[in-house]
């Protein structure tokens, strides 16, 4: 009979037995409920751990990545310029060499710059015609 006691006076006080301490008393959910609020923050905060570690994984190569990118945008835009100014180079000396296929154009290069004449034909010297020397226009002239 007294183990029939027992029975009804546990399932009213709700009195968990342990193995290592036996008949000590939980209060009915407050050390639960402290349990589980603690749980919920140490879940929160892990969470938020690993969040913080799964981007950082993600953002530091996507950043770098990106930085390739620009340095790569950088250097195809150098390409392009340098292509362009070789363009035009091939252009200019292109043209040239059709020119120089004129031996109208060679006799003038030759008399231009080597001082070669027709027979019978005086050069003379007089400079470079664009940059005459006109100070004496320049001065302002007193009142």
């Amino acid at each position: 009979m007294d183990n029939h006691y027992e029975q009804k006076y546990a399932k009213k006080e709700k009195i968990i037995h342990l193995d290592r301490q036996k008949n000590q008393r939980i209060p009915d959910g407050q050390s639960n409920q402290k349990k589980a609020h603690s749980l919920r923050g140490v879940a929160k905060v892990l969470f938020y751990i690993g969040l913080l570690v799964v981007l950082s994984l993600f953002v530091v190569p996507l950043y770098k990545t990106y930085e390739q990118s620009q340095l790569a945008q950088q250097h195809y835009e150098q390409a392009l310029s340098d292509n362009q100014k070789a363009i035009e180079r091939y252009q200019a000396v292109s043209n040239e060499f059709q020119l120089l296929q004129n031996p109208e154009y060679l006799a003038e290069i030759a008399r231009r710059d080597y001082y070669y004449s027709k027979p019978n034909e005086i050069i003379f010297d007089l400079g470079d015609s664009n940059q005459t020397n006109h100070s004496i226009f320049n001065e302002s002239i007193p009142e």
